[in-house]
């Protein structure tokens, strides 16, 4: 649940445009992750099993940081609350209507 419901909680009006962008950046990764583990991997001799254990604990150890910082950077500064853009105005009073939904 957790994240995956945020976009949801946000703006009910754009949630699929929030989900949208943010499965994108996710997929980012995707295709930076083995270019990254893969300039790791090539900066050691291959017949070297200490070093390239080594790099591939650094490979490791990198991406569970990664994971922990945007972890403890959602638990803290994440909300689930729903944000004034996602209200309607009302075309005179310029009151807040609720949407249909």
């Amino acid at each position: 649940v957790s994240t995956q419901s945020t976009g949801m909680d946000l703006s009910p009006r754009f949630s699929g445009v929030l989900c949208g962008i943010a499965n994108g950046l996710c997929a980012v990764a995707g295709l930076v992750g083995p270019v990254v583990v893969g300039k790791l991997l090539d900066a050691v001799d291959q017949t070297n099993q200490k070093a390239l254990h080594t790099q591939w604990q650094l490979a490791f150890a990198s991406a569970s940081i990664l994971w922990a910082v945007g972890s403890l950077q959602y638990v803290v500064f994440g909300s689930a609350e729903r944000q004034p853009w996602d209200r309607l105005r009302k075309e005179e009073g310029g009151e807040d209507v609720e949407p249909l939904l």
